[in-house]
């Protein structure tokens, strides 16, 4: 099934489908939404991981707050 903006905007309004969604965050085929207020992105800096070391990996990201 594929529903546009307006079909997600009746959705939330008849059948509360999106628990606190607003209609300003509906666009022509998407609803945005947030789960948290931080978001990880690229540490500063060009490195080389190995992918069998998890640590290292964990070390690529910085946490930011939105």
């Amino acid at each position: 099934m594929i529903l546009n903006g307006n079909d997600i905007k009746k959705l939330m309004k008849d059948q509360n489908i999106v628990e606190m969604g607003q209609e300003e965050h509906v666009s022509s085929g998407s609803l945005d939404v947030s789960m948290s207020s931080k978001l990880l992105r690229f540490a500063k800096g060009k490195q080389v991981v190995d992918l069998r070391q998890s640590e290292k990996i964990d070390q690529m990201y910085e946490e930011v707050t939105i």
